[in-house]
């Protein structure tokens, strides 16, 4: 603990009063919310042996900080309807035992027509000491419908009990998927000895616009 007195010695009238301005600063491994005394004396210089000792309760108000480490990075490559499982540490840098809270929530770059819904459930634990690291998930299912190039960026919000402390972005990137199928539900399948047309439904299954091509 170190502290600062700005004038140290005043000359004061008979009976008069004055105020003091004394800066503590505290070391950064200073327990946060451990109350500890802090004594001043003050003597007359005219009468050393006349003194007043002034005892303060000073204690350090608590620093809410996380470190967050995402053990794939920050941009990912995803599917349509993938189910998403995301390590991630997160370390309590702060100066007292603390409980985090993380508030997912997506902004989207949709490529052409998509309309996606995306959404990830809030993450929370509670009671983490000092300097301790915790192993955390982040789940979520990509959307069914999600096309081809729509980029999803997922902001985490993270707050010490009901206090923002900052935000951390993950980037989620919508990879090309094809797939057809044929639908014959309403195509009549009986052929003329002759020679006939079959029409057959195509279903397009992939995530991006493109044509199919046939061979036989």
């Amino acid at each position: 603990v170190q502290f600062n007195i700005a004038i140290p010695q005043k000359t004061l009238g008979a009976l008069a009063t004055t105020t003091l301005s004394v800066d503590v600063i505290l070391s950064e491994d200073t327990p946060a919310l451990e109350p500890f005394l802090l004594s001043f004396t003050w003597k007359s210089l005219g009468n050393e042996s006349i003194f007043s000792v002034a005892n303060l309760l000073v204690q350090a108000e608590p620093d809410h900080n996380w470190e967050l480490d995402f053990e794939d990075g920050s941009n990912y490559l995803v599917e349509p309807s993938q189910d998403l499982s995301l390590n991630f540490t997160t370390k309590n840098i702060g100066n007292a035992i603390d409980s985090i809270i993380i508030k997912p929530s997506f902004s989207l770059e949709y490529f052409e027509q998509d309309s996606s819904f995306w959404s990830a459930d809030d993450i929370s634990k509670s009671n983490i000491s000092v300097n301790q690291t915790v192993d955390l998930k982040l789940n979520f299912t990509v959307p069914t419908d999600a096309w081809n190039g729509t980029i999803a960026r997922l902001n985490l919000e993270i707050f010490s009990d009901s206090l923002l402390i900052s935000n951390y972005t993950l980037n989620f990137t919508v990879g090309h998927i094809s797939g057809w199928r044929l639908n014959l539900s309403e195509t009549n399948l009986v052929v003329d000895p002759n020679g006939g047309n079959l029409t057959l439904r195509v279903e397009h299954l992939g995530n991006k616009a493109t044509e199919p091509w046939y061979s036989k």
